[in-house]
Protein backbone atom coordinates (compact mmCIF):
# COMPACT_ATOMS: atom_id res chain seq x y z
CA UNK A 1 0.00 0.00 0.00
CA UNK A 2 1.25 3.52 -1.05
CA UNK A 3 0.61 6.01 0.67
CA UNK A 4 -1.61 8.66 -0.80
CA UNK A 5 -0.57 12.20 0.76
CA UNK A 6 1.66 12.84 -2.46
CA UNK A 7 -2.05 14.07 -3.56
CA UNK A 8 -1.98 16.43 -0.89
CA UNK A 9 -4.09 15.09 1.66
CA UNK A 10 -3.09 12.04 4.75
CA UNK A 11 -6.29 9.99 5.01
CA UNK A 12 -5.45 8.62 8.89
CA UNK A 13 -8.49 6.56 10.85
CA UNK A 14 -7.65 7.02 14.89
CA UNK A 15 -9.67 4.40 16.52
CA UNK A 16 -9.92 3.13 20.06
CA UNK A 17 -12.23 0.42 21.58
CA UNK A 18 -12.78 1.82 25.12
CA UNK A 19 -16.54 2.14 26.04
CA UNK A 20 -16.70 6.01 26.75
CA UNK A 21 -19.18 7.90 25.22
CA UNK A 22 -16.95 11.18 23.89
CA UNK A 23 -16.49 12.37 20.17
CA UNK A 24 -13.39 15.03 19.34
CA UNK A 25 -14.76 17.73 21.10
CA UNK A 26 -15.88 16.26 24.23
CA UNK A 27 -12.76 17.88 26.44
CA UNK A 28 -12.98 20.89 25.53
CA UNK A 29 -16.10 21.16 27.67
CA UNK A 30 -15.20 17.93 30.77
CA UNK A 31 -12.50 16.13 31.87
CA UNK A 32 -11.09 12.83 30.10
CA UNK A 33 -8.31 10.86 30.08
CA UNK A 34 -4.78 11.94 28.83
CA UNK A 35 -4.86 9.51 25.43
CA UNK A 36 -8.22 10.05 24.57
CA UNK A 37 -7.83 13.66 24.72
CA UNK A 38 -4.79 13.85 22.80
CA UNK A 39 -6.53 11.88 20.26
CA UNK A 40 -9.19 14.17 20.10
CA UNK A 41 -6.55 17.26 19.75
CA UNK A 42 -4.71 15.31 17.31
CA UNK A 43 -7.69 14.62 14.82
CA UNK A 44 -8.53 18.22 15.26
CA UNK A 45 -5.12 18.88 14.37
CA UNK A 46 -4.88 16.80 11.89
CA UNK A 47 -8.46 18.05 10.15
CA UNK A 48 -6.77 21.91 10.65
CA UNK A 49 -4.05 20.92 8.74
CA UNK A 50 -6.22 19.54 6.03
CA UNK A 51 -5.89 16.25 6.23
CA UNK A 52 -9.34 13.59 6.18
CA UNK A 53 -9.79 12.47 9.41
CA UNK A 54 -11.81 10.01 10.88
CA UNK A 55 -12.84 8.91 14.34
CA UNK A 56 -14.19 5.69 15.13
CA UNK A 57 -14.84 5.10 18.88
CA UNK A 58 -17.69 4.16 21.10
CA UNK A 59 -19.78 7.86 20.28
CA UNK A 60 -23.08 8.05 20.44
CA UNK A 61 -23.27 11.57 18.91
CA UNK A 62 -21.73 10.39 15.73
CA UNK A 63 -21.05 13.23 13.22
CA UNK A 64 -18.98 15.99 11.64
CA UNK A 65 -16.96 17.53 14.89
CA UNK A 66 -14.76 20.10 14.38
CA UNK A 67 -13.86 18.85 10.75
CA UNK A 68 -13.47 15.21 11.84
CA UNK A 69 -15.87 12.67 10.62
CA UNK A 70 -16.77 10.58 14.03
CA UNK A 71 -18.18 7.40 13.85
CA UNK A 72 -19.85 4.79 15.84
CA UNK A 73 -18.59 1.44 16.18
CA UNK A 74 -22.11 0.12 17.37
CA UNK A 75 -23.48 1.62 13.56
CA UNK A 76 -22.65 -1.48 11.38
CA UNK A 77 -23.11 0.25 8.19
CA UNK A 78 -20.63 3.21 9.03
CA UNK A 79 -18.06 0.95 10.11
CA UNK A 80 -18.90 -1.58 6.95
CA UNK A 81 -17.86 1.74 4.86
CA UNK A 82 -14.82 2.45 6.72
CA UNK A 83 -13.09 -0.94 5.36
CA UNK A 84 -13.58 0.60 1.87
CA UNK A 85 -11.97 3.89 2.69
CA UNK A 86 -8.18 4.78 1.44
CA UNK A 87 -6.87 5.27 4.42
CA UNK A 88 -3.02 5.65 4.86
CA UNK A 89 -3.16 4.60 8.39
CA UNK A 90 -5.14 3.44 10.94
CA UNK A 91 -4.15 4.65 14.24
CA UNK A 92 -5.63 3.02 17.58
CA UNK A 93 -4.98 3.60 21.03
CA UNK A 94 -6.07 0.16 22.12
CA UNK A 95 -3.08 -2.19 22.27
CA UNK A 96 -5.09 -5.55 20.83
CA UNK A 97 -5.10 -5.43 17.13
CA UNK A 98 -7.81 -8.24 16.53
CA UNK A 99 -10.84 -5.58 16.08
CA UNK A 100 -9.01 -3.33 13.10
CA UNK A 101 -7.93 -7.01 11.33
CA UNK A 102 -10.89 -7.77 11.50
CA UNK A 103 -12.61 -5.07 10.33
CA UNK A 104 -10.01 -3.63 7.63
CA UNK A 105 -7.74 -6.37 6.54
CA UNK A 106 -4.70 -7.53 6.27
CA UNK A 107 -3.00 -5.06 4.33
CA UNK A 108 -3.73 -1.76 6.29
CA UNK A 109 -1.47 -0.15 7.85
CA UNK A 110 -2.07 -0.39 11.45
CA UNK A 111 -0.42 1.60 14.27
CA UNK A 112 -0.50 1.43 17.76
CA UNK A 113 -0.49 4.69 19.89
CA UNK A 114 -0.06 4.35 23.50
CA UNK A 115 0.54 6.27 26.90
CA UNK A 116 0.54 3.06 28.68
CA UNK A 117 3.49 2.35 30.97
CA UNK A 118 4.89 -1.25 29.75
CA UNK A 119 3.67 -2.94 33.50
CA UNK A 120 -0.24 -1.69 32.58
CA UNK A 121 -2.94 -4.40 31.91
CA UNK A 122 -4.12 -2.75 28.80
CA UNK A 123 -1.24 -3.58 26.82
CA UNK A 124 -0.15 -6.82 28.22
CA UNK A 125 -1.58 -8.28 25.21
CA UNK A 126 1.62 -7.25 22.89
CA UNK A 127 3.27 -10.05 24.91
CA UNK A 128 1.95 -12.81 22.54
CA UNK A 129 4.54 -12.05 19.62
CA UNK A 130 1.30 -13.67 17.13
CA UNK A 131 -0.19 -10.45 18.01
CA UNK A 132 2.12 -7.83 18.46
CA UNK A 133 3.15 -8.86 14.60
CA UNK A 134 0.00 -7.46 13.56
CA UNK A 135 1.03 -3.94 14.54
CA UNK A 136 2.74 -2.61 11.04
CA UNK A 137 4.47 0.10 14.04
CA UNK A 138 3.87 1.88 17.74
CA UNK A 139 4.15 4.83 18.13
CA UNK A 140 5.25 5.73 21.93
CA UNK A 141 4.90 8.97 23.89
CA UNK A 142 8.42 8.83 25.46
CA UNK A 143 11.76 7.27 24.81
CA UNK A 144 11.54 6.05 28.18
CA UNK A 145 8.51 4.26 27.43
CA UNK A 146 10.06 3.18 24.15
CA UNK A 147 12.92 1.49 26.32
CA UNK A 148 10.71 -0.19 28.30
CA UNK A 149 8.35 -1.75 25.40
CA UNK A 150 11.14 -2.84 23.51
CA UNK A 151 12.72 -4.58 26.47
CA UNK A 152 9.22 -5.85 27.59
CA UNK A 153 8.02 -7.36 24.34
CA UNK A 154 10.74 -7.74 22.40
CA UNK A 155 9.34 -4.75 19.78
CA UNK A 156 12.29 -4.38 16.75
CA UNK A 157 13.35 -1.09 17.35
CA UNK A 158 12.68 -0.17 13.95
CA UNK A 159 8.96 -0.84 14.11
CA UNK A 160 8.98 2.42 17.39
CA UNK A 161 8.92 5.90 16.89
CA UNK A 162 8.02 8.57 19.39
CA UNK A 163 5.80 11.59 18.43
CA UNK A 164 5.21 13.02 22.12
CA UNK A 165 2.02 14.19 23.67
CA UNK A 166 1.08 18.27 23.42
CA UNK A 167 -0.71 20.90 25.39
CA UNK A 168 -4.64 21.63 24.95
CA UNK A 169 -4.91 24.45 22.77
CA UNK A 170 -6.36 26.20 25.61
CA UNK A 171 -3.10 26.04 27.39
CA UNK A 172 -1.44 27.79 24.44
CA UNK A 173 0.64 31.55 23.91
CA UNK A 174 -1.36 32.30 27.59
CA UNK A 175 0.75 35.21 28.09
CA UNK A 176 1.98 37.92 26.33
CA UNK A 177 5.17 38.78 27.65
CA UNK A 178 6.90 38.08 31.11
CA UNK A 179 5.94 41.12 32.49
CA UNK A 180 2.11 40.29 32.35
CA UNK A 181 3.28 37.16 33.59
CA UNK A 182 5.12 38.13 36.62
CA UNK A 183 1.79 40.37 37.31
CA UNK A 184 0.25 36.51 37.71
CA UNK A 185 2.40 34.61 39.48
CA UNK A 186 3.62 37.28 42.60
CA UNK A 187 1.20 36.34 44.44
CA UNK A 188 0.53 36.37 48.46
CA UNK A 189 0.66 33.92 49.12
CA UNK A 190 2.28 31.85 47.45
CA UNK A 191 -0.32 29.50 45.09
CA UNK A 192 0.36 25.84 45.33
CA UNK A 193 -1.07 23.21 42.93
CA UNK A 194 -1.79 19.42 41.98
CA UNK A 195 -3.25 18.64 38.96
CA UNK A 196 -3.16 14.74 38.25
CA UNK A 197 -4.84 11.77 39.53
CA UNK A 198 -5.41 11.42 43.62
CA UNK A 199 -2.98 7.86 42.75
CA UNK A 200 -0.29 9.87 41.47
CA UNK A 201 1.09 11.35 44.20
CA UNK A 202 -1.81 13.49 46.27
CA UNK A 203 -1.73 11.67 49.81
CA UNK A 204 2.18 12.44 49.96
CA UNK A 205 1.86 15.96 49.17
CA UNK A 206 -1.24 16.37 51.77
CA UNK A 207 1.96 14.72 54.12
CA UNK A 208 3.91 17.64 52.84
CA UNK A 209 2.03 20.67 52.66
CA UNK A 210 1.54 21.30 56.32
CA UNK A 211 4.88 21.15 57.09
CA UNK A 212 5.80 24.41 54.97
CA UNK A 213 7.19 27.51 57.14
CA UNK A 214 5.68 29.99 55.42
CA UNK A 215 1.91 30.75 54.05
CA UNK A 216 0.97 28.95 50.84
CA UNK A 217 -1.95 28.01 49.54
CA UNK A 218 -3.07 24.95 47.82
CA UNK A 219 -5.36 23.97 45.05
CA UNK A 220 -5.60 20.36 44.29
CA UNK A 221 -7.39 19.57 40.44
CA UNK A 222 -8.14 15.65 41.08
CA UNK A 223 -10.35 13.08 40.80
CA UNK A 224 -11.06 10.37 39.35
CA UNK A 225 -13.85 11.74 36.95
CA UNK A 226 -11.32 11.40 33.90
CA UNK A 227 -12.26 7.76 33.57
CA UNK A 228 -15.72 6.63 32.71
CA UNK A 229 -17.77 4.30 34.80
CA UNK A 230 -18.47 3.82 38.25
CA UNK A 231 -18.07 5.82 41.24
CA UNK A 232 -14.32 5.83 41.07
CA UNK A 233 -13.64 8.51 43.26
CA UNK A 234 -14.94 6.34 46.21
CA UNK A 235 -11.76 4.72 47.67
CA UNK A 236 -10.23 8.71 47.59
CA UNK A 237 -12.90 10.47 49.62
CA UNK A 238 -11.02 10.39 53.11
CA UNK A 239 -8.09 11.74 51.07
CA UNK A 240 -9.95 14.37 49.64
CA UNK A 241 -11.70 14.92 52.88
CA UNK A 242 -8.43 15.66 53.68
CA UNK A 243 -7.45 18.05 51.31
CA UNK A 244 -10.51 20.11 52.45
CA UNK A 245 -10.02 20.10 55.83
CA UNK A 246 -5.91 21.25 55.71
CA UNK A 247 -5.53 24.61 56.44
CA UNK A 248 -4.72 26.19 53.42
CA UNK A 249 -5.86 23.53 50.81
CA UNK A 250 -8.57 23.88 49.10
CA UNK A 251 -9.97 20.81 47.03
CA UNK A 252 -11.19 21.40 43.92
CA UNK A 253 -11.44 18.46 41.70
CA UNK A 254 -11.51 17.84 38.21
CA UNK A 255 -12.71 20.93 36.04
CA UNK A 256 -12.76 21.46 32.12
CA UNK A 257 -9.82 22.71 30.78
CA UNK A 258 -10.97 26.58 29.82
CA UNK A 259 -11.47 26.86 33.53
CA UNK A 260 -8.07 24.78 34.75
CA UNK A 261 -6.16 27.20 32.35
CA UNK A 262 -7.94 30.33 34.48
CA UNK A 263 -7.34 28.47 37.41
CA UNK A 264 -3.22 27.80 36.82
CA UNK A 265 -2.85 31.24 35.66
CA UNK A 266 -2.33 32.66 39.24
CA UNK A 267 -0.29 29.02 40.53
CA UNK A 268 3.19 29.73 40.85
CA UNK A 269 3.91 25.87 41.29
CA UNK A 270 2.89 23.18 40.19
CA UNK A 271 3.42 20.53 43.56
CA UNK A 272 3.46 17.21 42.30
CA UNK A 273 5.34 14.44 44.52
CA UNK A 274 4.80 11.72 41.68
CA UNK A 275 5.07 8.06 42.49
CA UNK A 276 3.86 6.64 39.36
CA UNK A 277 6.56 6.42 36.81
CA UNK A 278 4.50 8.52 34.33
CA UNK A 279 5.44 8.02 30.34
CA UNK A 280 4.64 11.67 29.39
CA UNK A 281 2.90 14.02 31.46
CA UNK A 282 0.65 15.89 29.94
CA UNK A 283 -0.56 17.48 33.48
CA UNK A 284 2.91 18.34 33.48
CA UNK A 285 3.45 19.73 29.78
CA UNK A 286 0.12 22.52 30.67
CA UNK A 287 1.62 23.53 33.97
CA UNK A 288 4.39 24.38 32.08
CA UNK A 289 2.38 26.30 29.32
CA UNK A 290 1.23 28.09 32.28
CA UNK A 291 4.19 29.33 33.51
CA UNK A 292 4.02 27.42 37.09
CA UNK A 293 7.73 26.36 38.69
CA UNK A 294 7.56 22.58 38.57
CA UNK A 295 8.79 20.59 41.55
CA UNK A 296 7.96 16.58 40.91
CA UNK A 297 10.05 13.19 40.86
CA UNK A 298 12.54 12.16 38.21
CA UNK A 299 10.60 8.94 37.93
CA UNK A 300 9.71 8.14 34.36
CA UNK A 301 9.48 9.88 31.53
CA UNK A 302 9.61 13.30 33.90
CA UNK A 303 12.81 14.17 33.09
CA UNK A 304 12.06 14.21 29.15
CA UNK A 305 9.03 15.89 30.11
CA UNK A 306 10.35 18.67 31.72
CA UNK A 307 13.34 19.47 29.28
CA UNK A 308 16.05 20.82 32.18
CA UNK A 309 12.80 23.16 33.54
CA UNK A 310 11.72 21.45 36.91
CA UNK A 311 12.90 20.82 40.05
CA UNK A 312 13.14 16.72 40.00
CA UNK A 313 13.64 14.51 43.27
CA UNK A 314 15.38 11.49 42.88
CA UNK A 315 12.92 8.50 44.15
CA UNK A 316 14.27 5.74 46.42
CA UNK A 317 12.60 3.29 49.07
CA UNK A 318 13.32 5.93 51.44
CA UNK A 319 10.18 7.79 51.49
CA UNK A 320 10.55 10.08 54.50
CA UNK A 321 13.76 11.47 52.67
CA UNK A 322 12.37 11.98 49.30
CA UNK A 323 9.28 14.11 51.58
CA UNK A 324 12.38 16.41 53.08
CA UNK A 325 13.84 16.59 49.65
CA UNK A 326 10.50 17.98 48.41
CA UNK A 327 9.88 20.16 51.19
CA UNK A 328 13.03 21.58 50.56
CA UNK A 329 12.41 21.94 46.98
CA UNK A 330 8.77 23.69 47.63
CA UNK A 331 10.25 26.42 50.41
CA UNK A 332 13.21 26.96 47.66
CA UNK A 333 10.51 27.29 44.15
CA UNK A 334 8.27 29.81 46.51
CA UNK A 335 11.23 32.44 46.60
CA UNK A 336 12.43 31.57 43.11
CA UNK A 337 8.89 32.03 41.65
CA UNK A 338 8.79 35.79 43.48
CA UNK A 339 12.12 36.61 41.71
CA UNK A 340 13.64 38.63 38.71
CA UNK A 341 15.50 35.20 37.80
CA UNK A 342 12.36 32.77 38.33
CA UNK A 343 9.86 34.54 36.04
CA UNK A 344 12.96 35.36 33.55
CA UNK A 345 12.89 31.04 33.72
CA UNK A 346 9.52 30.79 33.79
CA UNK A 347 9.23 32.90 30.71
CA UNK A 348 11.98 30.96 28.44
CA UNK A 349 9.70 27.61 29.70
CA UNK A 350 6.32 28.65 28.18
CA UNK A 351 8.10 30.33 24.80
CA UNK A 352 9.80 26.75 24.56
CA UNK A 353 6.59 24.96 25.20
CA UNK A 354 3.91 26.86 23.15
CA UNK A 355 7.07 26.46 20.24
CA UNK A 356 7.67 22.92 20.52
CA UNK A 357 4.52 21.04 22.66
CA UNK A 358 1.52 22.23 20.63
CA UNK A 359 -0.87 19.70 18.61
CA UNK A 360 -0.48 22.29 15.65
CA UNK A 361 3.60 20.75 15.48
CA UNK A 362 2.53 17.36 16.53
CA UNK A 363 -0.32 17.16 13.55
CA UNK A 364 3.03 17.71 11.15
CA UNK A 365 5.25 15.49 13.08
CA UNK A 366 2.38 12.58 12.90
CA UNK A 367 2.18 13.40 8.95
CA UNK A 368 5.57 13.81 8.57
CA UNK A 369 6.43 10.24 9.82
CA UNK A 370 3.28 8.43 8.21
CA UNK A 371 4.64 10.06 4.67
CA UNK A 372 7.69 8.50 4.76
CA UNK A 373 6.62 4.83 5.02
CA UNK A 374 7.22 4.01 7.86
CA UNK A 375 5.71 1.55 8.95
CA UNK A 376 4.47 -0.43 5.69
CA UNK A 377 6.43 -3.38 7.09
CA UNK A 378 5.90 -5.73 9.56
CA UNK A 379 8.27 -8.28 12.07
CA UNK A 380 9.43 -10.36 9.50
CA UNK A 381 9.64 -7.89 6.32
CA UNK A 382 12.51 -6.09 5.05
CA UNK A 383 12.33 -2.99 8.05
CA UNK A 384 10.87 0.34 7.25
CA UNK A 385 13.35 3.60 6.91
CA UNK A 386 14.18 5.11 10.37
CA UNK A 387 11.22 7.53 11.66
CA UNK A 388 12.12 10.88 11.37
CA UNK A 389 13.50 13.20 14.83
CA UNK A 390 10.31 14.06 16.27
Amino acid sequence: MLPLSGMGIMRICIADTVDWDYHVGTPLGQPMGGMQSAACYLAMALAAQGDDVTFLNHTRHPGEWFGVDCVSWADASATARLRLQPFDAVVSLTANPLPFRELFGPDMRLVLWSGHADDQPPVQVLAHEEIARLWDGFVLVSEWQRECFTRRFGLDRDRTAVLRNAIAPVFENQFASATELAVEKKTDPVRLAYTSTPYRGLQLLMAIFPLLDRPARLEVYSSMATYAGGDTDAPYKDLYDICRNTPGSQYVGAIPQPDLVHALRRVGILAYPNIFAETGCIAVMEAMASGCAVVTSSLGALPETTEGFATLISVSDDWYGYAREFLAALHRSMDFVHSDAGIEHLWRQVEHINATCTWTVRARQWVDLLDAGWGLSRAGDQPSSAPPAP
